[in-house]
């Protein structure tokens, strides 16, 4: 009975440490330096084709690079919950 009591202690207790678990600002700046690392990448990619900063073109291509990482980003989590 007194294993059952422990093992039901030690349970809550993992389970309360993984609920007030909070990203750190290491894990925001970290996030935030892909986001900016992915917009400059993006950007130089469309000026390489041929379209100018912040022209109608440049936008699209913003755009259909944002698409393009939506459906990689949505079909990497199907298959990462095995909805594939």
């Amino acid at each position: 009975m007194q294993t059952t009591h422990c093992t039901i202690i030690v349970v809550l207790a993992v389970m309360l440490a993984s609920c007030a678990w909070q990203p750190t600002s290491v894990d925001n700046k970290h996030a935030l330096s892909e986001m900016a690392d992915r917009a400059a990448n993006d950007s130089a990619r469309c000026q390489s084709s041929g379209a100018a900063l912040g022209t109608q073109a440049y936008q699209q291509c913003r755009a259909l690079l944002g698409a393009k990482m939506s459906i990689e980003k949505d079909g990497t989590a199907v298959i990462r919950n095995g909805l594939n």
